[in-house]
């Protein structure tokens, strides 16, 4: 992910807030969105930009490669 793909991401992320209250439905123009997953989320586009760099310089053959929220699993080849 660029840098600019990443800013745009976050601004999504930071201007697409919306609460009901008192059955209306409003959309948060000041501060940080309120959700518990905005966090979540930015960390995540963070960390998938940090392992993309990283395996890239490994110097060894990845087999297989799986993330899941902060676990990572691979499989990689190892010559004798």
């Amino acid at each position: 992910m660029s840098k600019e793909e990443f800013i745009v991401a976050v601004n999504f992320i930071l201007n697409s807030t919306f609460f009901s209250f008192n059955q209306k439905i409003y959309k948060q123009v000041f501060g940080i969105p309120g959700s518990p997953l905005s966090p979540v989320i930015i960390a995540n586009i963070v960390m998938q930009g940090l392992e993309e760099m990283a395996i890239t310089k490994l110097q060894i053959l990845l087999l297989f490669y799986f993330c899941y929220v902060d676990d990572i699993t691979f499989l990689h080849f190892h010559w004798i």
